[in-house]
């Protein structure tokens, strides 16, 4: 029986056999139910340097799971080629592959060419803020540092785990790489701590976000220098700017009621909360941040208006826990959460508000605020997809990563070069590396 390559796989056809090396394997959760198992994935690789996506549904892992180990080369049978997803791709092929009950998985022992032992789709650092090709990437980086799991907001009216790596790439360049809820419980961090630096890690099927967009491609400005800028023709343009939070007005509200979908300010005037753009709202309003901060460098002070998920993320609380959980119902009196902010010195990333009719002042937006006066690093999140690699050097020899999310693998050897892994659970992206 003729061996397919993987380059030569179309959708919708049983491949009759293939001989590929099983680069890693894990289980992809449903993002709702951390219990929920969705399915069990790999990525292979053949001896042409070509790498596919396959997967398995939970019923079958049985009849599978035991035999596949990864390194291993194998020789397999009547496994069936569908249609790539569209979305969140691992591997950037038109197919990827469906083990079914018939299929025939056997470890052989194989002498013919070198075939790869991993398989990657490295991105460049400068490149991630521009990737919106669907496909999930693989980063490698020298690991510069950790942030503690923390809680933080991540969807509405919901607090979550949330842990940080900060990456630098051979030009010092820097990532950010999130990973969140089990993900970040779950990471073995004491393994990690333990080895010797420098330390080389890869994270595959990552996601390019936005929500901690690089502040390098931005202008950093005075307060006194934004204020003489043109609000009409800086419109499209963010800015970063250092300063103090010294007090916060709380004749504007602190909050308002807003819409649930477009989170517009609603009209209470008749009687029912009214949206501008869905009308009337039944249930009750969403409380949604409005805070004016009064800020101030060494000789200019305005006034930035910290809003919505942003001021989410910089309190550690919804606005809706605040509001009705915690019995804050005064949008005149500053909860103590609030006021804290007073004294803080951030580095601020700010735009312009839409012009106001009667005024020629824009309202300066807070979009993000970063803690540290460092360059802040491009932001990728681990996704549902996702799993951690680690290697504390490049050796050319196989290593295993466990099918186990949080599990370490460390290979034994004689050799002082060592190798660790860690799966986070999740998908994974790559290319021959």
């Amino acid at each position: 029986m003729e061996i397919t390559p993987l380059g030569a796989i179309q959708p919708f056809q049983q491949v009759a056999k293939i001989q590929v090396r099983l680069c890693r394997i894990w289980k992809t959760k449903d993002q709702k139910d951390e219990n929920e198992v969705k399915s069990i994935d790999c990525v292979m690789v053949d001896v042409q340097g070509t790498g596919i996506h396959a997967t398995m549904e939970p019923k079958i892992k049985s009849f599978f799971m035991p035999k596949l180990i990864p390194g291993t080369i194998y020789e397999i049978q009547e496994i069936v080629a569908v249609r790539n997803r569209k979305f969140n791709i691992v591997v950037s092929h038109e197919a990827m592959l469906e083990f079914r009950r018939k299929t025939k998985v056997k470890a052989i022992q194989y002498d013919g060419p070198a075939m790869p032992l991993h398989f990657f789709n490295f991105i460049k650092y400068e490149n991630i803020a521009a990737s919106k090709d669907g496909q999930l990437k693989d980063v490698i980086g020298y690991l510069e540092g950790i942030q503690q799991v923390q809680r933080q907001s991540c969807n509405r009216n919901q607090i979550e785990d949330k842990m940080e790596f900060i990456l630098l790439d051979d030009r010092k360049n820097k990532a950010r790489v999130t990973l969140w809820a089990s993900y970040a419980r779950t990471f073995d961090q004491q393994t990690l701590e333990a080895q010797s630096h420098p330390i080389i890690v890869v994270f595959t099927s990552v996601k390019p976000t936005n929500f901690r967009g690089g502040i390098q491609h931005l202008q950093k400005k005075s307060l006194e220098e934004l204020l003489l800028l043109n609000p009409n023709d800086n419109q499209n343009n963010h800015f970063i700017c250092e300063a103090t939070i010294v007090d916060i007005d709380t004749k504007p509200r602190w909050c308002y009621k807003a819409c649930h979908t477009c989170y517009k300010k609603l009209d209470e005037s008749t009687g029912a909360p009214v949206c501008p753009q869905h009308g009337i709202i039944n249930g009750l309003p969403l409380p949604w941040y409005k805070i004016h901060c009064i800020v101030q460098d060494d000789v200019e002070q305005t006034t930035f208006i910290l809003m919505g998920r942003t001021a989410e993320k910089a309190l550690n609380i919804t606005c809706y826990n605040l509001f009705y959980e915690q019995e804050n119902s005064n949008p005149h009196v500053l909860p103590t959460v609030v006021s804290n902010l007073i004294g803080c010195q951030k580095l601020f990333q700010v735009r312009f508000g839409k012009p106001k009719l009667s005024s020629s002042r824009c309202d300066l937006i807070v979009t993000y605020i970063h803690d540290d006066f460092s360059q802040s690093p491009i932001a990728l999140t681990l996704s549902s997809q996702s799993s951690l690699s680690q290697t504390l050097e490049n050796t050319s020899k196989s290593f295993q990563t466990p099918s186990t999310p949080g599990t370490p693998y460390i290979e034994k050897k004689s050799s002082t070069k060592r190798k660790l892994a860690f799966q986070s659970g999740g998908e994974e992206n790559p290319k021959t590396r």
